[in-house]
């Protein structure tokens, strides 16, 4: 249990560092070290504990030490190269002598104004001395071009190998899942079954805590009194509500109905797909709020007065005699602003990609062999031909020609109003199509 709360705290002491990509760039702030040496730290005491399986597991010993032996050898330890390399770089950078005064000067002077456009964009940074947290960058429009982070460098090295990482760590665990372990003569041997119930439990928390954060981006962006907000705003909700319906009535109301039971490969590519759909998620989050950042912004330019862009959520209390201004408040996230062209590709490319991991999450719950069985009639007996089902052919093409309409929606519509209320009808058409023919899927669980 120790390990645990070590691992927990690292991973907290990561997720601390975790700042603008200008501040994060910046070879002199400490933010990219601490941030990839939480994670170094994290993942080694994951490594720690599957060590101490390997000597003094309880239970079916063989088998917990092949499960975590391939565990240490095709994922924690690939990863803890990474991350000792990204540790390495960024360490290198920050307590390298200052060789060049001029680049030192530069990164400090681009790292005041990016502090200063921040706090006038909500007058907020000077009213509370300097103190305010600022988790997400404001945006082009708030940036003059010296902020702009200009290129790569080989100070982005150790952000680039941590996703690396990451993608790799995919890779390799999908190798020993599909191809690996499906080879093994005895596979209870070199494998701990999952508990599939709390596993099933744990990804719907998951999937609720991200559509959480769709639902978080409509309402930090400070209310405006205007038709257009009310409408995004109204439509936006609706939409993530939809979206939650379309997941969760989807899923089987049984453990022997979900991919997590049907094999270890279509449990993993299940795992994959909820990764992806968490990506874009937080991206449709992202479009919500520079659209409504974007209403405010014009509302400001016609004259209403508005202190702020960014959502002020809760106050905290201070000793009287350290001064924090006039407002005792936590600035979670400034606004974002973007091109209204910018803004359509965010919504329409997330919208796309969250749609199409839904419908593949949902595929991989049909118990078929092949995934051209979907459109032959499983009504059948095994001696009679294949006959086409064409309701579900044309149901198919569809579904692809709305999903290639939600695609390239943005070189279509740019207007936030109309782009959120077509993006809510075409969510809604979806779910329509989905529990149309309920019946449909019912049958093919039972080949």
């Amino acid at each position: 249990r120790i390990l645990e709360v070590l691992r927990v705290f690292f991973l907290s002491f990561a997720v601390l560092h975790i700042t603008p990509l200008n501040l994060m760039s910046n070879p002199k702030s400490t933010e990219t070290f601490f941030f990839t040496l939480g994670l170094l730290l994290e993942l080694l005491v994951n490594a720690i504990t599957k060590t101490e399986l390997i000597f003094s597991g309880e239970g079916d010993l063989e088998a917990i030490r092949n499960h975590s032996k391939r565990e240490l050898r095709f994922a924690l330890i690939p990863m803890l190269c990474f991350y000792f390399i990204a540790v390495t770089i960024s360490g290198v950078l920050y307590f390298r002598p200052e060789d060049d005064k001029n680049e030192a000067t530069d990164y400090a002077n681009k790292d005041n104004i990016l502090r200063n456009e921040i706090g006038s964009d909500a007058e907020a940074y000077n009213d509370y001395g300097g103190h305010l947290r600022f988790l997400a960058p404001a945006g082009e429009g708030h940036y003059s071009s010296d902020t702009q982070h200009d290129g790569w460098a080989i100070s982005d090295i150790p952000i680039v190998l941590c996703a690396l990482s990451y993608v790799l760590n995919i890779f390799f665990t999908l190798i020993q899942k599909v191809f690996l372990l499906s080879k093994v003569a005895d596979f209870r041997l070199h494998n701990v079954p999952e508990n599939i119930d709390y596993c099933i439990h744990r990804y719907g928390e998951w999937i609720m805590l991200m559509l959480g954060e769709s639902v978080l981006s409509l309402l930090i962006v400070e209310t405006t009194e205007s038709t257009e907000y009310y409408v995004v705003a109204c439509f936006g909700v609706l939409t993530v509500v939809l979206l939650q319906i379309l997941h969760f009535e989807s899923e089987p109301s049984h453990v022997d109905g979900h991919a997590l039971w049907r094999s270890i490969s279509i449990g993993y590519s299940y795992n994959v797909l909820v990764q992806l759909l968490s990506f874009g998620l937080i991206a449709f989050g992202v479009s919500f709020k520079a659209m409504l950042t974007d209403i405010h912004n014009k509302a400001v330019l016609n004259g209403e007065s508005y202190d702020q862009t960014g959502r002020f959520l809760f106050g905290f209390v201070t000793a009287s005699s350290v001064p924090y201004g006039d407002q005792n408040e936590r600035h979670l996230a400034p606004a974002v602003s973007l091109s209204n062209q910018a803004v359509a590709s965010l919504y329409s490319g997330s919208l796309f990609f969250v749609l199409m991991s839904l419908e593949a999450i949902n595929t991989t719950h049909v118990k078929t062999t092949s995934i051209t069985n979907l459109f032959f009639d499983s009504n059948l007996s095994r001696d009679q031909a294949k006959k086409v089902w064409w309701p579900i052919v044309f149901m198919a093409a569809f579904k692809f020609a709305l999903m290639t309409f939600t695609a390239t929606l943005s070189t279509w519509v740019k207007d936030p109003v109309k782009l959120t209320v077509i993006g809510f009808f075409i969510v809604l058409t979806l779910a329509m199509t989905r529990f149309l023919k309920p019946n449909y899927f019912r049958s093919h669980q039972n080949e």
